[in-house]
């Protein structure tokens, strides 16, 4: 009956918004190239930016900048927030995630400061989402709270369901299950409300994988035959893969049948699609690692777990990493390889402890109380112990399944009190709809008439409005066309313009040192020249070898002039390359004091090698010696006669600080910044009047950064410098 009464109502709303409407991107558009008034024309742009995210990410890209432009010069404040939210979304789909966090924030800063409250709640659900993927589950649970809160300010059902689902993950890893079923049935609630198919697929797995860590097989297994037989049913979502992955971990950790494990997990890897996340296939490696582990096959696990380590991810997970390091150590404890052992669950603790993970903590200090119990190093052994049964549930088995029990009576029983008030309103309706039928079946047929009467006027005008609107289209797409080709063309003129301002800048300070530091010692060597050829027979042997020295000494200054002059040219056009390779530093460093002993003899200074022998690198050897050549000439340059040079090195995990350390005169604070650019115009002589372009500082600059390191510097007047920089260890 109650189809029957409104059907007519029904069609005629269908069948005028069909044939009176254009597609939503084509209305969109023409409201883009056509309308006047711009908070319409804003809305319309940045409408068109979100369904480009998921089309064509370089034309939403334009569209985002076209947004944020026309917000800010009609400073539309809900247009900016938003246009930093979809500028975030947008280096979040490329996969660059510092950038995306970066807008996040803008946008949710931006929001607080102007109060737009929609803005935020999306802003810091994103934040917690990238947070909680990449496992940095403390932040996670700052955003997704923030979100929260705001979201119930709001009374925004879809984001409060959805923050409740990923604070409930975020307390699954901090292992307070109670708290993770509260808010599980949060979100439950609001999903059967609202009627979010897709959404109750993915929380029923979620369900699943909570009983399952809490040991409850029953409840485990009866909420993933919800999720499979739910996602069969719904066309938009796929989840059957993950389910599938988790039914292995529930027979594995629950069920302790291997077989069966293997079974689901195995199945899971092959219908996971290809597009899908990469981390699934990593997480798929770890537990069947996980399987083996646990029925002895170490070699096997060892095998799954290297080839979850080889699969690559754009942004790895903190949580995931962690769950590798560690269980890497529990299968080499079982193989009895202590070092192998010990390294691997001190790796996957420091992350664990980072993220706050419980359970993950909970097992590698277990794994390092059996190495260190097996090697009889029973203080520490005691020490993991203590840390391993801190972490254990604080709530026994039977009293955690009684709290989580009580937690969905209550949720079954609201549900029930819930549903009586439903058929009661529901028959209330159908008791006004009983005794409005006649009346509403008076109007369907009357509004019927009514748009068949309006439907044959509208296709009379359609055929000449569509061919105006076509024209008006192709218009607007050449002016939207000129305008962006005008817009390019301005921002390579301002490339340009700054290119052509560096070049100017390097050029005249290039021919500033032709000029000046090679003008000067060429007049020396000239003079000095001059001297012996007209003087040479009036000049004593002393005299004479007193010239030869100054005439030695400039030259070898100006041939190092020169090689600098030229490396630095060189590295300017793009002509040296790193070729890193297996070396040993302590024997570039010895070379480079080799070369340079002269210079440091005549001021009596001692130079100190303390880089141990065979300290290996990964690093290009002649670009290493460039560096150590021209830092230790500057430390012999800066420090006195009797002064001292230290070179050496500091352990840094996977990198090796080279340091190399003076007693010289330092250099003023606020002329560090400038130490390695060419247009900084501090140049000072050596403590012995020897000149100097800094150009030697600004070459080891470019080298290092060509290694894709860094350097840095510190100094204080009067007590010497310190030049470090980092090179990977071989």
């Amino acid at each position: 009956m109650k189809k029957t009464s409104f059907f007519p109502v029904l069609l005629f709303v269908f069948s005028f918004f069909y044939y009176t409407s254009a597609s939503q991107y084509d209305s969109l558009d023409n409201i883009v190239k056509t309308s006047k008034n711009t908070e319409e024309r804003i809305d319309a742009y940045l409408s068109l930016s979100k369904i480009m995210l998921g089309n064509d990410l370089d034309s939403a890209d334009m569209m985002i900048d076209s947004a944020l432009n026309w917000s800010i010069k009609e400073k539309n404040k809900n247009g900016i927030a938003r246009s930093y939210n979809l500028r975030a979304s947008h280096y979040w789909r490329k996969r660059n995630i510092d950038s995306a966090i970066y807008f996040f924030l803008k946008s949710r800063n931006y929001s607080i400061l102007q109060k737009i409250i929609h803005c935020q709640i999306s802003a810091s659900y994103k934040l917690g989402d990238i947070y909680h993927k990449s496992g940095e589950n403390d932040s996670a649970h700052k955003y997704f709270s923030e979100s929260l809160e705001l979201a119930h300010q709001a009374n925004d059902l879809e984001f409060i369901a959805n923050n409740s689902k990923e604070l409930g993950e975020i307390y699954r890893k901090f292992g307070d299950f109670e708290k993770t079923i509260e808010y599980y049935i949060k979100s439950r609630k609001i999903y059967e409300e609202i009627r979010d198919s897709i959404s109750l697929v993915k929380l029923y797995n979620s369900f699943g994988s909570v009983y399952q860590d809490i040991g409850n097989f029953d409840n485990s297994l009866k909420y993933y035959k919800m999720a499979m037989e739910l996602d069969l049913i719904v066309d938009e979502v796929d989840m059957l893969y993950r389910v599938l992955n988790n039914l292995g971990v529930l027979y594995w950790q629950v069920a302790l049948n291997y077989d069966s494990a293997r079974y689901y997990i195995l199945s899971a890897i092959e219908l996971t699609p290809k597009e899908i996340n990469p981390i699934n296939k990593q997480i798929n490696y770890i537990n069947l690692g996980g399987v083996e582990t646990d029925d002895s096959k170490y070699n096997k696990a060892l095998e799954y777990y290297r080839k979850a380590q080889s699969v690559e991810i754009f942004y790895p997970s903190l949580y995931v990493q962690s769950a590798l390091f560690i269980n890497f150590g529990i299968a080499f404890n079982g193989l009895g390889q202590y070092d192998s052992a010990r390294y691997y669950s001190f790796k996957g603790l420091k992350i664990a402890k980072e993220t706050n993970t419980k359970m993950w903590i909970k097992n590698a200090c277990n794994t390092l109380y059996m190495v260190d119990s097996a090697e009889n190093r029973l203080d520490s052994a005691m020490y993991y112990f203590s840390i391993y049964h801190a972490y254990k549930d604080s709530l026994s088995r039977e009293e955690l399944d009684g709290k989580i029990a009580e937690l969905e009576i209550r949720y079954e029983t609201e549900k029930k009190e819930n549903e009586n008030q439903e058929l009661k309103k529901e028959n209330d309706l159908n008791e006004q709809i009983i005794r409005n039928q006649n009346i509403a079946i008076i109007i369907g047929i009357f509004a019927f008439v009514i748009f068949i009467l309006f439907l044959i006027t509208i296709l009379r005008s359609k055929k000449q409005q569509k061919k105006q609107n076509i024209e008006l289209n192709e218009f607007n797409k050449r002016i939207l066309k000129q305008q962006v080709q005008l817009e390019k063309a301005n921002q390579k003129l301002e490339e340009q313009k700054k290119q052509l301002s560096e070049l100017i800048i390097t050029k005249d300070k290039f021919f500033s040192i032709i000029a000046h530091d090679l003008k000067g010692p060429f007049n020396v060597l000239l003079g000095f020249l001059e001297i012996l050829e007209q003087d040479f027979d009036d000049l004593s042997d002393t005299e004479k070898y007193k010239i030869i020295k100054t005439l030695q000494a400039s030259s070898q200054n100006t041939y190092n002039l020169l090689l600098n002059l030229l490396d630095w040219s060189r590295s300017q056009r793009g002509m040296i390359m790193n070729n890193p390779k297996k070396i040993d530093i302590s024997i570039n460093a010895a070379n480079a004091i080799s070369m340079l002993q002269e210079a440091s003899i005549k001021k009596e200074q001692n130079i100190h090698n303390d880089i141990p022998i065979n300290t290996p690198v990964f690093a290009d050897p002649e670009l290493i010696q460039s560096i150590f050549i021209n830092l230790i000439n500057n430390s012999i340059k800066f420090t006195p006669i009797n002064g001292d040079i230290f070179i050496f090195v500091t352990d840094k995990g996977e990198n090796i600080e080279i340091c190399i350390k003076d007693t010289g005169i330092g250099i003023p604070e606020n002329k560090i910044p400038g130490l390695f650019n060419i247009d900084c115009d501090y140049n000072r002589s050596g403590t012995n009047n020897e000149e100097g372009t800094g150009l030697g500082l600004i070459i080891v600059h470019e080298f290092i950064e060509l290694m894709g390191s860094s350097i840095h510097v510190e100094s204080e007047l009067g007590k010497g410098s310190r030049f470090c920089f980092t090179l990977p260890k071989a």
